[in-house]
């Protein structure tokens, strides 16, 4: 029995949403490739600390600080439970660097979340399960009898190297670095290092030994 999404767009609608992202895009300073596809609004927030309140938010200020090179699947069009792109980017202070950047390569963006306020960089071919959570800070002070003022959030860049595998639901944490060729399992939380061709799973995520046997040996 075969059942259809009565819901899923026509290829008009599907073109003119990828238009509406593309303009998004330019607005925002983001870099993209010619052939860039995005079949669903990503919701794209740009935050910045040294603004008053009120104060109309200076686009030219994120300028450069997002670029992809491959396309985003931002709608609920999919096998497993999806959703839209959601990026978060953090302007902290007044120098040019003082924001958070998102560089992603030859890969293809899955309902993927990422908040930054330094920097996260997404190599060529990584697969990205839907609904992966990409953090390069602490959302909120780790000690809660302190203030959520940047002062009280540690930060660190998050790395993810060619030909990773990230499975869905997994959450990945700042100051993480996962090798080129590493699987990190679904629902898997990453705080520390996986080195290349490494296989983690958990929470917090551990090497898995028994999995990594399994990813290794050629199919029967």
């Amino acid at each position: 029995m075969a059942v259809f999404n009565s819901a899923a767009p026509d290829a008009a609608t599907l073109e003119q949403i990828n238009r509406d992202v593309i303009a998004l895009m330019k607005k925002i300073g983001a870099a993209i490739p010619p052939t860039f596809r995005c079949d669903g609004m990503p919701i794209i927030q740009l935050t910045d600390e040294t603004k008053a309140e009120g104060e109309p938010l200076d686009y030219a200020a994120f300028a450069g600080r997002l670029s992809f090179g491959g396309n985003m699947y931002s709608s609920d069009i999919s096998s497993y439970p999806a959703g839209p792109v959601r990026l978060t980017v953090s302007r902290w202070g007044p120098n040019p660097d003082d924001c958070g950047k998102v560089i992603v390569g030859k890969t293809d963006l899955r309902s993927t979340s990422i908040g930054t306020c330094v920097g996260v960089t997404i190599g060529d071919h990584v697969t990205l399960g839907t609904r992966v959570i990409i953090l390069d800070n602490d959302g909120h002070s780790v000690d809660r009898r302190k203030p959520d003022i940047r002062e009280n959030k540690k930060a660190a860049p998050v790395f993810i190297e060619d030909n990773a595998w990230i499975g869905y639901g997994a959450v990945i944490l700042k100051g993480v670095r996962v090798g080129r060729g590493a699987v990190v399992l679904p629902g898997s939380v990453v705080m520390w290092d996986v080195p290349e061709g490494g296989v983690v799973v958990g929470n917090p995520a551990k090497s898995a030994k028994i999995y990594q046997k399994h990813f290794s040996d050629p199919a029967p």
